[in-house]
């Protein structure tokens, strides 16, 4: 049931009526549900001018259902809110409040369990909410219930330690766990008051740290993966990478003082090192015994060819298979095994071929002559690896199987063999003298199997000064050919800086040290590729350079305001910074320029209602003085509403309290469309 005061006053709960009647103040005091709220907070805003009572009514319902979640009359413990949604909406209830009201503010902290109404802070580790209680002009809204998570702990720390004070009462004393706001981090803003650009900034950098550290947390209780789904083995290292990299990125420079989040952050990077220690141990051992199944399981059945053919799909799916771990094999594989796994790979080819020799005997009544010298060549020239020994058994007893077909190609092969050793030297010079011409003369580069291939075929030579000669020859092949690898490796590293982070000289400064190294290169296709593709790493760097001029100079000019013609420059370029965000192609450097530039508009406005409460008393130049401020109002909120955020966001709700402090038309085409 509830009550009405006779003159048609705000009503009264039960709970109030019996609070009055036992003496507890607070409790009678306490605003209950959305009419209570709205009735007090519009008798404190009657002061504001240029708003009217249905704008008022609005934005106290949009807080009130952001604190308290819409639809209800008061914050649910089965559903209870996150601490940021809720300090954005009360930060936006101080701002509209008289400031003598926002200062005398307090808010209390507990910590509950949902299942228990009694709560101490002591607690804490074993409560499952937080629980805010803000008192306001001698009148307390209904409490408010926050998750009693990490997240929400950091965030809230965060913003005490920011923005509040220890309360002091009328008698001099503090109260564990009750604070108001801090006087040195406000700003007057007319008759009201608000939270200043640095502490706005400080509080936004300790958050970012807080949910960084909040998924390093997470990441460090996920078990690791312990099977060979080599996505998900990356997937794991990438995302320590990627917290690795989003945790430096928020450290202090080297050469400044560390902060209480630097050490945390350098906790969290020590955690994460060790994780990665961990995890690289972990993936290369199941990957061992992974490639020691490949090999014994191949071993086996290439062993067996003569009870059992050879299948060309199994071995088509086991080269897929290992195709499917290249991406992974310096991340997840140890030295020894990243070799086996290569060596494997043209092993299972020949395997493959030996499968089409089999199925096409079977199969056709003319002999595969090309298919079995191609095989005979291949196995003469092949280099030792896990399937050597099996490879060789498999031939032969596929030789030997079908010995009536092939036993005039085996005759003639075996009378090739050279008896004379001699004779087989100077085959294997030639074939080295052959290959090498055909790099050296065209002037091309050797693959990384090519010089591994001439160098066993060397090994095979008796030492002599021809021996000594192609090996330098050969040397020099693989040094030219790790040269433009390398080169074309790095280059592909700082196009991938280019297209996530945002622009930095030490960019220019690589590319510029590849392309010397590049000059340096052979004539050739090979070069005109590298140099190609660091002339469009460089137009690339280009175009990131002059996008982020725009963004880095607003940011300059904002931080430099009281230099001359900064205000209006500053606002010139962030004018310019829609058109340049759309020219970003869906990346993470799309991200953080953008959410740098919603940064730079929100200082913008900070300092745009600083402007406005500068305005001159003399009428005549409070008319021309204002005219301009709405002038300046009107530019950035139409370059905010090129950005076409939602109506609940902060800079729309920022927008919105400016143009209603200040009664300045909204006639832009932008709002029409809203």
């Amino acid at each position: 049931m509830s009550m009405t005061i006779i003159d048609h006053g705000p009503s009264i709960t039960e709970t109030q009526l019996h609070s009055m009647l036992t003496g507890d103040l607070k409790g009678a005091t306490k605003l209950e549900g959305w009419d209570a709220f709205k009735n007090f907070f519009i008798k404190l805003l009657n002061h504001l001018p240029g708003m009217s009572l249905v704008d008022k009514e609005d934005q106290l319902r949009e807080i009130y259902d952001k604190i308290y979640g819409a639809g209800k009359t008061a914050q649910s413990v089965d559903d209870p809110g996150s601490i940021e949604t809720t300090w954005n909406a009360l930060e936006n209830l101080f701002q509209l409040m008289d400031g003598d009201k926002s200062r005398q503010m307090t808010l209390a902290i507990n910590y509950a369990s949902s299942h228990n109404e009694s709560s101490h802070s002591s607690h804490m580790q074993n409560a499952d909410l937080i629980k805010l209680t803000l008192t306001i002009d001698a009148h307390q809204i209904p409490d408010i219930a926050c998750s009693n998570t990490p997240l929400n702990t950091g965030i809230l720390a965060s913003i005490v330690s920011t923005y509040m004070i220890d309360h002091v009462d009328s008698e001099g004393k503090t109260h564990a766990g009750t604070f108001q706001l801090n006087p040195e981090v406000l700003e007057a803003n007319g008759n009201r008051v608000a939270f200043d650009s640095v502490a706005k900034l400080a509080n936004q950098h300790s958050i970012s740290v807080v949910k960084e550290l909040n998924l390093c947390h997470e990441f460090l209780h996920t078990n690791m993966y312990n099977n060979t789904e080599f996505d998900k083995q990356l997937e794991q290292v990438y995302q320590c990478q990627q917290l690795v990299a989003n945790l430096q990125a928020l450290r202090s420079p080297p050469d400044t003082p560390v902060t209480a989040n630097d050490k945390c952050i350098d906790n969290a990077l020590d955690k994460l090192n060790q994780r990665r220690d961990k995890q690289q141990s972990l993936f290369e051992k199941i990957n061992h015994t992974f490639v020691n199944a490949v090999v014994e399981k191949w071993s086996e059945k290439l062993e067996q060819v003569a009870l059992q053919p050879l299948n060309k799909t199994e071995i088509n799916t086991e080269m897929s298979y290992l195709e499917a771990a290249l991406p992974g094999t310096q991340t997840l594989f140890s030295e020894t095994d990243r070799k086996r796994i290569a060596d494997v790979r043209p092993q299972l080819r020949l395997a493959h071929m030996m499968a089409d020799l089999q199925a096409r005997i079977k199969d056709s009544s003319e002999f595969p002559v090309e298919l079995f010298l191609s095989i005979r060549d291949i196995m003469v020239q092949e280099d030792n690896g896990p399937l050597s020994v099996a490879l060789d058994n498999c031939w032969e007893q596929i030789k030997q199987q079908h010995l009536f077909s092939t036993g005039s190609y085996s005759v003639t092969a075996d009378a090739q063999q050279p008896t004379n050793k001699v004779i087989r030297q100077r085959e294997i010079m030639e074939q080295i003298e052959n290959r090498l011409n055909h790099y050296e003369s065209g002037n091309k580069f050797a693959i990384k199997e090519d010089i591994e291939r001439l160098t066993t075929l060397n090994s095979n030579l008796n030492l002599c000064l021809k021996r000594d000669n192609f090996q330098d020859r050969i040397n020099a092949l693989a040094k030219k050919g790790d040269e433009l690898i390398d080169i074309g490796e790095k280059c592909k590293l700082v196009k991938d800086d280019i297209d996530k982070a945002v622009y930095h000289p030490q960019m220019a400064a690589a590319l510029a040290e590849l392309e010397a190294r590049a000059s340096q290169l052979s004539e050739g296709t090979a070069k005109e590729h590298v140099m190609a593709a660091l002339k469009t790493a460089k137009a690339d760097l280009e175009v990131s350079k002059k996008q982020d001029t725009v963004f880095t100079q607003a940011r300059e000019l904002l931080a430099n305001i009281r230099k001359p013609d900064a205000w209006e420059d500053a606002l010139t370029q962030l004018s310019n910074g829609p058109s340049e965000l759309i020219k970003l192609p869906a990346s993470p450097r799309a991200e953080a320029v953008t959410t740098h530039f919603k940064e730079d508009l929100g200082t913008a406005l900070n300092l745009l209602q600083s402007r406005i409460a500068d305005c001159p008393e003399d009428n005549q130049e409070a008319r021309l003085y204002r005219k301009q401020m709405e002038k300046d109002y009107t530019t950035l909120r139409d370059t905010i509403r090129t950005l076409k955020l939602d109506k609940n966001d902060a800079l729309e709700v920022q927008l919105s309290k400016i143009k209603h402090d200040n009664g300045f038309k909204d006639s832009s085409i932008f709002s029409k469309f809203k």
